[in-house]
């Protein structure tokens, strides 16, 4: 499951080059294995990090299931800080502080096209940090992944259960 839950944490490394074409077989938008082009993973330790309870990963390895969550009382806000900032945003409470991050894999003129996240790794002695996987609802109980982040747990509420990532 370590594996698994790594392979689903990452971001592009620059430009998007498309997916690959694996003819039989739909490798899930969550898997960097779809797709051509360079990849980083954060640098976060993750030697102390749990998986989040409720994740568990079904049908072979290939369907992702947990809890969708949404933004609480925060915002989203263009990240300026780092270059280029087209696809990073602050996760900003009322106050204006910043609670965390989000990446999407895509750019778009529009912004961010969602606030809903699943929880994919606790980090802290009190789960204080989530690591998610920012996603859009595809179909009844289906999303699919736009990017990762890092929030502090009391910026998120619960939205649904047992939804699955495809």
């Amino acid at each position: 499951m370590r594996n698994s839950i790594i392979r689903s944490f990452w971001s592009w490394a620059g430009p998007r080059e498309g997916e690959i074409d694996y003819e039989d077989d739909k490798i899930p938008s969550w898997s960097w294995m779809g797709y051509e082009g360079g990849i980083l993973f954060p640098d976060t330790e993750y030697r102390h990090f749990r998986s989040y309870k409720k994740l568990r990963f079904e049908r072979d390895g290939d369907a992702l299931f947990t809890d969708v969550w949404e933004l609480q009382d925060c915002h989203l806000q263009k990240d300026l800080s780092v270059k280029p900032p087209e696809t990073r945003y602050q996760i900003r409470d009322l106050p204006g502080e910043i609670r965390g991050w989000v990446m999407y894999d895509v750019e778009d003129d529009k912004g961010p096209t969602s606030e809903l996240a699943v929880v994919v790794v606790v980090v802290g002695w009190y789960d204080d940090d989530l690591h998610f996987l920012t996603v859009r609802w595809v179909a009844e109980g289906e999303y699919e992944r736009l990017g990762i982040g890092v929030v502090q747990k009391d910026c998120m509420s619960l939205k649904g259960t047992d939804i699955m990532v495809v």
